[in-house]
């Protein structure tokens, strides 16, 4: 890293709790990050659009509450660009991004990874601390992506609730059903829909994690099929689900409803 010529772009500016503007960062430095053999790469480019998609999910309430519960974490999220492959997000500290006491094995994008290298293999005890964590993320990818989730902010959005799940050392590789792969993708593809029900016009829903197709039918019944990763997230993060609550009190999309909480007090 001696060898880079610009420091990475804080996305500050912005009203985070006790000040904390620094625990996002975005760094484009094409020395490290950047396609290889790109002349017209620019690091600032990178990093002012990447910041411009921060700053449109914050004016979202929804995306304002769960930016504001990333900062209190104080755990560092660095978002770079995305050279090969899906955008994903990885912890730093793979014990302290799984909850403490638990044995999971690396998350990839289908949930457990059972062949492949020994690492992937291998099952690691959390320790619940929560870890940095890295986003790897192009915003000129999604130019003019309409589908369901799968916007630059949508896809973002869906991002930093990996990067949550990780700093507040909660991640969880867990299968899940219903094409969703793991329970960090019910969570994330779940929150990411709450965010786009609130647009102005509200986006379409995304149905699974194996594509971008909508949900057809009734969003409650896709609530339902869902409901033991929703309960296990709101007893987690009760704070973080009254904010969302207040933050949505308009939208059609209500995966928090008093069905899912029961008797919960939030």
């Amino acid at each position: 890293m001696a060898d880079v010529q610009q420091a990475p772009a804080a996305f500050d500016g912005l009203s985070f709790p006790d000040g904390q503007d620094d625990v996002i960062l975005v760094w484009g430095d094409s020395s490290v990050f950047g396609p290889k053999g790109r002349t017209d790469w620019s690091q600032t480019n990178y990093e002012n659009a990447v910041v411009q998609v921060l700053s449109n999910i914050y004016r979202s309430q929804v995306g304002k509450a769960l930016i504001d519960h990333l900062a209190r974490q104080d755990r560092l999220v660095m978002i770079m660009p995305c050279t090969t492959g899906d955008p994903r997000t990885t912890a730093m500290d793979i014990h302290a991004a799984f909850p403490a006491g638990v044995r999971e094995r690396l998350c990839t994008s289908t949930g457990y990874r059972h062949v492949g290298a020994r690492r992937l293999l291998a099952r690691y005890t959390g320790t619940g601390r929560g870890s940095p964590a890295a986003i790897l993320f192009t915003p000129g990818a999604y130019v003019g992506k309409t589908s369901a989730g799968e916007r630059q902010d949508e896809v973002l959005l869906h991002e930093l609730v990996h990067a949550i799940r990780i700093t507040t050392g909660t991640q969880t590789c867990r299968p899940w059903g219903h094409q969703m792969h793991s329970v960090d993708e019910v969570i994330a593809i779940t929150l990411t829909n709450l965010y786009s029900s609130t647009l102005n016009p509200p986006r379409p829903l995304r149905k699974d994690h194996t594509g971008y197709s909508a949900v057809q039918g009734s969003p409650e019944d896709w609530i339902d099929h869902m409901k033991p990763a929703l309960q296990e997230f709101a007893r987690r993060n009760q704070l973080l689900v009254y904010h969302l609550q207040r933050a949505s009190l308009q939208s059609g999309f209500q995966p928090f409803r008093g069905s899912i909480l029961g008797s919960m007090q939030l």
